[in-house]
């Protein structure tokens, strides 16, 4: 179960061990007991449920106060000039 995904990285010597590769792979497939396509879905809908709770929160907070006519940052120093 995963091996196709630590083939690439045990393909080169000095990047990972492939003892402890392979340890760590059974130790967290033996305390999650998930295949590894539920790891992949579960990663996945992190990465897409991030960025949309992050557009989520932003809209609820509605628009900001300081946006309004005059009080943007492209007119500060330019009140009461002519």
């Amino acid at each position: 179960m995963g091996t196709a995904l630590f083939r690439f990285v045990l393909h080169h010597s000095e990047a990972v061990d492939p003892t402890l590769a392979r340890w760590l792979r059974d130790e967290i497939d033996h305390l999650l007991g998930l295949p590894t396509a539920a790891y992949v879905g579960l990663l996945g809908a992190a990465i897409v449920a991030f960025p949309l709770g992050l557009l989520w929160m932003a809209r609820r907070r509605g628009p900001n106060p300081g946006a309004q006519a005059g009080e943007g940052s492209r007119d500060r120093g330019q009140r009461g000039a002519p």
